[in-house]
């Protein structure tokens, strides 16, 4: 089972690392934006913390560390510590982490229609160097099948492959 697990991993990484064939500036960018999706998110749920401390926990002392570093971070700052702070920091943050998502995917679908355009284009190149004793072998079905829906399928396949990669930044 593990076995089987690390080389669906290692398909995966292979998959993504053919993006970089494409374009390794939006695969950076993507890469990027997923970091800081991911940074953003961690910071929003972290402040839900300090959120529900003024909120429940107002009268008693916590000796928490998040909420030490918190607190400095707002001081440094020079706000004060209230729950419309909070929940406005929460919100931002998930909101930060929304848009560079959707940048991120934005960008995937761009990499995914490279990919699918040029496989179309490679099968119909390979389709015109054939041997024409190929073609009256196959139905004319699956030759217009293939040219449609696998270089479709590659690219949803890729597309899965980075909502993995997505998810893997997010769960680190």
């Amino acid at each position: 089972m593990l076995t089987h697990s690390l080389s669906a991993i290692k398909s995966t990484f292979s998959i993504l690392s053919y993006s970089l064939k494409f374009s390794k500036f939006k695969t950076f960018f993507v890469i990027l934006f997923l970091v800081f999706a991911a940074f953003a998110e961690t910071v929003g749920i972290l402040t839900i913390f300090p959120f529900l401390n003024i909120l429940v926990f107002s009268e008693i002392n916590t000796d928490n560390k998040l909420l030490f570093y918190t607190n400095e971070i707002i001081d440094f700052l020079g706000l004060q510590p209230d729950v419309n702070l909070f929940l406005t920091l929460i919100i931002f943050f998930l909101i930060i982490k929304t848009v560079l998502t959707i940048l991120a995917m934005n960008y995937v679908g761009f990499i995914s229609n490279e990919i699918c355009t040029f496989l179309r284009m490679r099968l119909i190149e390979n389709y015109f160097s054939a041997n024409w004793g190929f073609f009256s072998k196959k139905p004319i079905g699956s030759l217009i099948n293939s040219v449609s829906s696998e270089s479709e399928r590659s690219a949803s396949a890729f597309v899965a492959c980075w909502n993995f990669f997505s998810s893997l930044i997010h769960a680190i």
